[in-house]
């Protein structure tokens, strides 16, 4: 997968959520037993539809805290009005949709770079997250471009 020439590694699975129905469909995220960075901040994450070992991205996203807090904003996305976001609710419908046409869908990430400026450590988490979509928009049909 070209993500690992970036340093992204295999961290989670989406499935359907217990709780979902046809007009409210929720997800939920199942992070690999490998997975060992449950409390680190500042990640760049990638969503990757998988069916007949072909991957395509289709979402690239930020965790400005740990992934746990982020990806638990997804799948509370999902949720009816007023709970849910408009946004969590489209990706949780689409999502959906893919799991039901048979596709599996990967959580890539990678912890976001730091960097010295003015004396204090400054994460590149946003601008990662934005030069990815950049970059990968040119080849995916990304949900976020």
């Amino acid at each position: 997968m070209e993500l690992t020439n970036y340093n992204f590694s295999l961290v989670a699975t989406i499935v359907p959520n217990d709780f979902w129905d046809e007009l409210h469909p929720r997800i939920k995220f199942r992070f690999l037993e490998s997975f060992q960075d449950k409390r680190a901040e500042s990640w760049v994450y990638a969503w990757v539809k998988v069916r007949n070992n072909e991957r395509s991205i289709i979402y690239i996203g930020k965790a400005g805290r740990t992934l746990k807090q982020r990806f638990g904003g997804h799948e509370g996305g999902g949720r009816p009005s007023p709970q849910g976001s408009g946004k969590g609710r489209k990706n949780s419908k689409n999502l959906t949709e893919l799991l039901n046409q048979g596709y599996t869908i990967e959580v890539w990430a990678r912890q976001a770079e730091t960097i010295e400026l003015f004396g204090e450590q400054v994460s590149l988490v946003s601008t990662e997250e934005e030069a990815l979509i950049q970059k990968f928009k040119k080849i995916y049909q990304l949900w976020n471009s």
